[in-house]
């Protein structure tokens, strides 16, 4: 199995390096290209073990912007793919690697969680599998594209090899995907105001995790100073796993940190399936308004029940990379088996 796979975004890295572990002997040569965004870069280095790891172009914000780096990687990866005998190529809802495979006769694999991200448009019709969650929509597969599901959440295949922490004096936070295909053109940032009422009532120290085009960052440190800690570089799961709380503006870590046993509150602007799930299982406290942040704080259920409670999902949910390779695996054509 030569296979090619697209990181565009930083939570695919822990997704994929799982994996790539897992099933490194039963691929003979192994091609991951990924854009710079973010902590995207240091996770690259810091978990994906590759034959090849290749830095192609960058994420651009605005709608023109994403367009143009769209074509620029586009080329620059069919340059690189072009050359290489690809069996599979797989990504988490990458348009590039989508339209590059498709144009080149490579089968394409997508993996999405998202229902409301446009970039379904521009990858399920290309694709000749689709992966999703069990709690996703109904979705049109067309042509001879296959759909396979599986039970819980990616990011079950993020922590499913952690260890507990002991607990820390400090609030961990994530804000909003700013610039994100999916998110609302406005909306009244919840998260933000119920970060403050959090910082207000507390004295706790704040270790804050920073977007690209981050809005609160500098507002947090004129208004609180020394307590605000900015993590500017990528860091393993630890820093969230000994949070006292954690407060959610996104998706991906709000239910990493759902997933560790960490108290959870999510100011997620909209709603989608993966989440709703995990509210629905008691681990993602969901805000309505600022005063909820406090409502949280005083009445969070203990840690060591959530723990519990999230260990047991994890456990009923098995491993999400065991139905992505199954999905890779079935894509493989005859004709190109070793």
């Amino acid at each position: 199995m030569n296979l090619w796979i697209d990181l565009v975004n930083a939570p695919h890295v822990r997704l994929f390096s799982r994996l790539i572990k897992k099933k490194r002997r039963e691929m003979e040569s192994i091609l991951v290209t990924y854009r710079s965004y973010g902590y995207l870069e240091d996770l690259v280095n810091m978990y994906i073990d590759a034959d090849e790891l290749v830095k192609v172009g960058r994420r651009g914000f605005s709608e023109e912007e994403k367009l143009y780096e769209f074509a620029i990687r586009v080329k620059e990866l069919a340059g690189i793919v072009s050359r290489k005998k690809i069996d599979v190529a797989l990504s988490k809802a990458s348009p590039e690697l989508a339209r590059t495979a498709f144009g080149l006769g490579v089968p394409v694999v997508t993996v999405n969680d998202n229902e409301k991200s446009p970039a379904m448009r521009l990858t399920f019709p290309l694709s000749s599998c689709i992966v999703i969650p069990e709690v996703f929509p109904p979705v049109e597969c067309k042509g001879d594209c296959a759909e396979f599901r599986f039970k819980g959440v990616l990011e079950i295949a993020h922590v499913m090899d952690e260890n507990g922490e002991e607990e820390e004096d400090y609030i961990a936070a994530r804000s909003e995907p700013f610039g994100a295909s999916y998110m609302p053109e406005k909306w009244d940032s919840l998260f933000f105001l119920g970060l403050r009422r959090l910082m207000e009532k507390t004295d706790m120290k704040l270790v804050y995790f920073p977007r690209e085009g981050d809005k609160w960052i500098e507002r947090l440190r004129r208004l609180y100073g020394d307590r605000v800690e900015v993590v500017e570089r990528a860091r393993d799961l630890s820093v969230l796993k000994r949070a006292s709380i954690f407060v959610g503006g996104g998706g991906t870590m709000t239910r990493e940190a759902a997933l560790l046993g960490v108290p959870t509150i999510s100011a997620y602007p909209g709603e989608i399936a993966v989440n709703r799930l995990l509210e629905e299982k008691g681990l993602i406290y969901r805000a309505e308004n600022p005063d909820d942040f406090i409502n949280f704080l005083l009445r969070h259920e203990e840690r060591g029940n959530l723990r519990k409670k999230a260990r047991k999902f994890v456990e009923e949910c098995g491993d999400p990379c065991d139905v992505i390779w199954k999905a890779v695996s079935s894509c493989k054509s005859p004709e190109t088996e070793h």
